[in-house]
């Protein structure tokens, strides 16, 4: 299934105003979709897990982000991150 931009720009929203629960809550609905935006998913999800001091799941999130094929940008936030945890 395609992702549902709406819900992806909902879930980007929520997490911009630091709305972390409830965007973790949309991004994990949304990562189960296949997309070239899997990537992105993740990492936003990651990112609102971190915030919620979820550091295990985070760094799952960040993970499954670079199993990807991110960009490069995404891939140095995503291991700016990880970097954090460590």
């Amino acid at each position: 299934a395609e992702v549902n931009t709406s819900e992806f720009k909902k879930a980007k929203v929520l997490l911009d105003s630091k709305k972390w629960e409830a965007a973790e809550k949309l991004f994990k609905k949304l990562a189960t979709t296949k997309t070239i935006l899997k990537e992105h998913k993740y990492y936003y999800l990651g990112v609102s897990q971190f915030h919620q001091k979820k550091f295990e799941e985070a760094q799952k999130s960040f993970q499954e982000a670079l199993s990807g094929q991110p960009s490069s940008k995404l891939k140095n936030e995503t291991q700016s991150y990880l970097g954090k945890m460590a």
